[in-house]
């Protein structure tokens, strides 16, 4: 068994196939592995990348059987906990953690074989080619890979029907499948109802909820405005997108969304901003709007702005909000 792949991609088809084989009920598991879950989700993935990439960078060549158990249970475990807590941003920066882990483990890796398992894993077996600096892919398996507007495909590489990459477009076109794929095995909350989840499941992720009020420690009642020349230059450059029709893409809209509600917009002025999109659908986003109401969710802090691509300066802040105060924005 290469326990060194299982370390690396717990997410994987081996990953999945090692867990089933030793039989584990995830229903029943160890007391451990909840608290290591739960670590997890509140510390680990929201660390820097710096501090990520030590981590990482121990697990390059590790094969220790020991360290597998508990990744390739930690991974599952996880996704539970997720659609207890039904918060988008934490499923995003959970996604976001493993597509990260994903480019550095295909960058610093030696093992040709590891590294065309797992290619091959992502792509659902399509077939795909190497052929001297690039790596080759039908155009129609490319566009049926849900990527959204986060990967934009570059017609020019296209030739024959087929797209040529470099290998580093490559690796970030197969992280965003990755991070969509994961994203999409997330059960939602009310799908969840029906099953059997033992009670200290959702002890945990119940304190897991209260962890992530206490971390965004501004809150919807704290800064108001609507005046745009008040907003972080992150989510000024947003507001002005939507208004201008731009098309953006479904965590973007929701990171907007939630701002909106935090700075004293009523849900019916957020649903008149999103009017403006091209890609507008008011069933949609009156639905996605009433959840953020009803959730109360709040900013994302700027750690996972930046791991969701959405910074655009250095605010020498660690949350957005933090810039309406030292903007003299009123309580």
């Amino acid at each position: 068994m290469q326990y060194n792949y299982i370390i690396k991609y717990p997410f994987s088809k081996k990953a999945k196939e090692y867990l089933d084989s030793q039989n584990i009920d995830l229903l029943d598991i160890d007391e451990t592995i909840l608290k290591k879950t739960t670590t997890f989700l509140l510390k680990t993935i929201s660390q820097n990348k710096q501090n990520k990439e030590l981590d990482w960078k121990s697990y390059l060549k590790l094969e220790d059987k020991s360290i597998a158990d508990v990744f390739v249970k930690l991974y599952p475990t996880s996704k539970l906990f997720l659609s207890i807590v039904d918060s988008t941003a934490l499923n995003q920066a959970y996604a976001n953690y493993f597509m990260e882990q994903f480019l550095f483990f295909v960058k610093n890796s030696k093992k040709d074989y590891d590294l065309e398992e797992i290619i091959e894993d992502i792509l659902d077996n399509k077939k795909h080619e190497h052929k001297d600096d690039k790596y080759v892919l039908k155009l129609i398996d490319v566009l049926s890979f849900d990527t959204g507007s986060d990967f934009k495909l570059q017609y020019q590489n296209l030739y024959d029907g087929n797209i040529y990459f470099d290998e580093q477009d490559f690796y970030e076109f197969l992280g965003l499948v990755l991070k969509k794929k994961i994203l999409k095995t997330i059960v939602s909350a009310d799908d969840l109802k029906t099953a059997k989840i033992p009670k200290n499941f959702y002890d945990y992720a119940k304190y897991i909820s209260k962890k992530l009020l206490t971390i965004s420690s501004f809150k919807k009642t704290n800064y108001q405005t609507k005046n745009k020349e008040e907003f972080p230059p992150c989510f000024k450059k947003l507001y002005e997108e939507i208004l201008f029709g731009h098309k953006l893409s479904h965590v973007v809209n929701f990171h907007l969304a939630v701002f909106l509600y935090n700075v004293g917009f009523t849900k019916e002025q957020v649903l008149d901003v999103f009017k403006n999109a091209t890609n507008y659908d008011e069933k949609i986003a009156s639905y996605q709007i009433s959840k953020i109401f009803e959730k109360e969710y709040s900013v994302a802090n700027c750690q996972t702005l930046i791991s969701n691509g959405l910074c655009v300066n250095e605010c020498k802040v660690s949350h957005p909000l933090q810039l309406l105060k030292k903007n003299g924005v009123k309580k």
